[in-house]
């Protein structure tokens, strides 16, 4: 918890003293630093920016030598968070907007470290999908991107999700998001880490597709339509076609 907190911004007394008055509320300052560890030297001065934060409020007492604090509640706490952070987001694109970004060549590739730069891959390619996407990924990154999937179902978008495989001992998966039969983001996790590639082109969206969609192909007339295929029955007749040839 505190590790996830600090990657959003706060500090590792932050983090602590939240915890700690979240624990035990309403307190003193003494009473949080003795709880998290904090030495008293620094503890009102961690106080006083939770308080800044939206993260704490101070409560006056008869006592006017002694301050309490009490922790602005979980719920709340990440809902400010939030919004404050979508409204910082939406400023910052209409700037960054006003910048032409240099256009990727036909066939072109970009490599991604990280979750960030993932995820973030991830949502542009779903925001300039125009007739289809196809997709195989964990629940988790499908919820982080269930704002630009349901902007592409009213954009009237036709969404094909893949059936991810349960992971077998350290297998490396490898997740593949495909827009449009020309842009493909593939990634891979281990671990923490987080490491993907954004390709252009239309071989490997076809290619990534079929990945994806196993348990179903393309229809030969109709390359936007997937018709269902036994894949046993289809195995089947594959090697019956290859027997006689083997026998010669």
């Amino acid at each position: 918890m505190i590790d996830k907190l600090k990657e959003i911004g706060w500090t590792d007394y932050e983090a602590r003293a939240y915890i700690a008055l979240l624990q035990q509320n309403p307190a003193n300052g003494y009473q949080i630093g003795r709880m998290s560890g904090i030495s008293t030297s620094k503890i009102y001065e961690t106080l006083r920016r939770l308080v800044a934060r939206g993260a704490a409020v101070q409560q006056s007492t008869s006592n006017l030598e002694v301050t309490l604090y009490s922790p602005v509640p979980p719920e709340d706490l990440i809902a400010g968070m939030r919004a404050y952070k979508e409204k910082l987001f939406s400023e910052l694109k209409q700037e960054l907007d006003s910048f032409q970004p240099p256009s990727r060549s036909p066939a072109s590739s970009l490599t991604l470290n990280g979750y960030a730069q993932v995820i973030g891959c991830a949502a542009g390619l779903l925001l300039r999908a125009n007739q289809s996407v196809v997709m195989q990924m964990p629940d988790s990154y499908q919820d982080s991107l269930r704002n630009e999937l349901a902007l592409c179902s009213r954009r009237g978008v036709i969404i094909h999700r893949g059936s991810p495989d349960q992971k077998n001992g350290d297998t490396l998966r490898i997740w593949l998001l495909s827009t449009d039969d020309i842009e493909t983001l593939l990634f891979s996790e281990s671990g923490k880490e987080v490491e993907g590639m954004a390709i252009t082109g239309k071989l490997l969206a076809r290619l990534a597709q079929s990945y994806a969609l196993r348990g179903k192909t393309f229809d030969a007339l109709n390359p936007g339509i997937y018709r269902p295929v036994n894949w046993l029955d289809w195995e089947e007749n594959k090697q019956r076609r290859l027997l006689p040839q083997l026998k010669h």
